[in-house]
């Protein structure tokens, strides 16, 4: 048997072996090695979220602020495709929310939800859901929500 230490992996070419690398790098030579995954594994969902988080649990004496700056993740989130990605992200968040709270409104309102009926709700758009939302106030009864949806 042999044994195998981090610290003398090469991480050149796996996002997840330099991620666990990264655990072990001295505090010295961090930043530049998480520097070096980033520009590494461009792409790849959650990565620089992970890699904050490994800093800010071995650089406890910096803030989250003083980390971004070091490690210009303040740059990083100012670019288009990061943008882009947040606000994507942020939409989809709204759909599903409001989508869940119509759900929860039709079913303390009238019993349940057809499956028809929630076919068409995961169709409609953050805007015809918010329509929805603020009609249901007038709302009686399925077939109105339906003819609503129609």
């Amino acid at each position: 048997m042999r044994a195998i230490y981090l610290n003398e992996l090469e991480a050149g070419t796996s996002v997840i072996l330099g991620l666990v690398k990264l655990v072990v790098t001295p505090e010295t030579e961090v930043i530049k090695a998480a520097q070096a995954l980033v520009a590494m594994g461009q792409g790849v969902d959650g990565l620089l979220e992970f890699v904050e988080t490994i800093l800010i649990y071995k650089l406890k004496t910096l803030s989250r602020e003083e980390i971004e700056r070091m490690f210009t993740l303040g740059d990083l989130r100012q670019t288009k495709v990061y943008q882009e990605a947040k606000q994507e992200g942020e939409q989809r968040g709204k759909v599903i929310a409001l989508r869940e709270t119509l759900h929860r409104q039709i079913t303390r309102k009238f019993g349940s939800v057809p499956d028809d009926l929630n076919t068409e709700l995961a169709q409609l758009s953050l805007e015809q859901l918010g329509e929805i939302a603020e009609a249901m106030i007038d709302i009686s009864s399925l077939q109105e929500l339906e003819n609503l949806l129609t």
